[in-house]
């Protein structure tokens, strides 16, 4: 098996714990609409969207038009209310700084994420990690977002073109994401990486085609997963 190089992130519910504000934002937004989506299906149906593939959907799974200005005008309104809680309203996930700091001392680190940059940006300045992150895949770098494919294969294009001296191009099989939700792990194994899945968004078993489960990020030593990914694909 190829020798791990990079570490490609997940954002949400992987280094910050905001899935539940994202979850009560849009639930804000869509009640302006006169939408009901309750907590149990933006967990289970919507959470690896970003905003517009989530308003879009919302907006078709109920029967309306996803008319491009109305979803527009929806992500504008959450990303506003998003705003007005960076950086310091935006928790990390116990354990998430000192594993992004840890990774960067071993191998290439990327963030891949249907959140904004801005909104992405933002965190990592304020908590001291953007030294630890050598590129960042956000969701107006892509066509599709999550599950498909294109975010990853962007976050391996993006650590090659940031690499500092020339170096052999990093392949899928380098390299290893780190997700919560079962359509961002189904993305990633649909771009050749293996994935290391947290719990903290979903259960083990919603993300069982995951290369390797643990809680969160507190339980994460680098060299230890090493070992257990040897051998696996």
């Amino acid at each position: 098996m190829a020798t791990l190089r990079a570490i490609l992130f997940d954002w949400n519910g992987v280094v910050v714990d905001d899935e539940p504000i994202h979850c009560r934002l849009a639930r804000e937004v869509l009640a302006g609409e006169r939408i009901e989506l309750s907590e149990g299906d933006y967990f289970a149906r919507y959470l690896p969207f970003n905003d517009q593939d989530l308003f879009a959907a919302v907006l078709r799974d109920r029967k309306r038009p996803p008319d491009p200005a109305k979803v527009g005008a929806l992500c504008r309104k959450k990303e506003a209310l998003y705003a007005g809680l960076l950086p310091d309203g935006i928790p990390l996930v116990p354990g998430a700084d000192e594993m992004v700091r840890s990774a960067a001392r071993r191998y290439r680190v990327a963030v891949v994420s249907g959140a904004l940059r801005s909104e992405i940006r933002a965190i990592l300045d304020a908590r001291g990690l953007a030294g630890s992150v050598h590129a960042v895949v956000a969701a107006e770098d892509v066509a599709k977002g999550k599950p498909d494919p294109e975010p990853y294969r962007r976050g391996i294009e993006a650590l090659n073109a940031a690499a500092p001296r020339p170096e052999p191009p990093l392949r899928p099989e380098d390299c290893l994401a780190v997700e919560d939700a079962p359509g961002g792990v189904a993305a990633a194994r649909a771009a050749g990486l293996r994935v290391l899945a947290f719990t903290t968004s979903a259960s083990a078993a919603a993300v069982g085609k995951a290369t390797l489960v643990l809680p969160g990020p507190a339980e994460v030593r680098w060299e230890v997963l090493e070992t257990r990914l040897a051998g696996r694909t």
